[in-house]
């Protein structure tokens, strides 16, 4: 992995190079007996840098291998997330594969944790009752392959490809303000929902062009449209990363 972040930063990510080590990992407990150590940025797992020493240039470049036990000074080692995460192997884009067996069930899903993960991906609140369609449309999101009781909250969005925010409520503030300042059809009310100004008007959130990122996550770009009459008009656009949320899967849940 060519990314790494640290212990009480996990959302901050930095390269993995000499400049970075100097700056964030020159003392304990990222430093112990000449070795250096950080935290895995999709599992959150301590991880060991290991030296190249290129010949040519003599140069130093790093990369990170995965601890398989707890670094003194760090107090993460979840070997659940070890196992999935997604460093273990050559990284790379979530693929359908109908054949495999499924490793999750649906109903074993919690929906409370469910519409939280999603209502952070996409900027507006998922009710209850909104998760549980969502969730029982995209089933198709067990059959891709790498996907885990930790990741599959955007495999969920690669499935379903969009959504409409018609009447739904803002939970980001960057939502609200790019529909505020951008859209001709739709405006925030007092209570945070996005409504038309026009009834036949359509606000849509689109999931496209899923790829591998520079940090070599799999990532999707995110792009909000109004249409109205054939016309369609781009609002905003940003970009998720696939990344392990917790407590999505209860295993005593039988049935919705």
């Amino acid at each position: 992995m060519i990314f790494f972040t640290t212990i009480h930063h996990l959302d901050k990510w930095h390269y993995l190079n000499s400049k970075n080590i100097r700056k964030y990992l020159s003392a304990y407990p990222y430093l112990q007996n000449g070795n250096y150590y950080a935290v895995c940025f999709y599992c959150h797992n301590p991880i060991r840098l290991v030296g190249r020493l290129n010949a040519k240039t003599n140069e130093v470049s790093y990369y990170g291998v995965h601890s398989k036990k707890l670094i003194p000074g760090f107090s993460v080692f979840d070997k659940a997330k070890l196992s999935h995460c997604l460093y273990k192997n050559n990284p790379s884009t979530f693929v359908l594969d109908p054949l495999k067996q499924k490793s999750l069930n649906v109903n074993q899903v919690n929906i409370d944790s469910l519409r939280k993960d999603l209502t952070y991906y996409t900027g507006f609140y998922f009710s209850k009752k909104l998760t549980y369609s969502f969730l029982l449309r995209n089933q198709k999101a067990f059959e891709y392959r790498d996907v885990d009781q930790y990741n599959f909250p955007f495999v969920l969005l690669l499935v379903a490809k969009s959504v409409s925010l018609n009447y739904r409520k803002v939970a980001n503030p960057r939502l609200k303000y790019a529909i505020d300042n951008n859209a001709d059809y739709f405006q925030v009310s007092s209570s945070g929902q996005m409504v038309p100004l026009d009834e036949k008007a359509n606000l849509i959130m689109s999931f496209e062009e899923q790829e591998l990122a520079k940090n070599q996550l799999p990532l999707l770009h995110v792009r909000i449209y109004e249409i109205l009459d054939g016309t369609k008009n781009l609002i905003c656009e940003s970009h998720i990363f696939a990344k392990m949320f917790n407590n999505l899967i209860d295993e005593e849940r039988t049935e919705i």
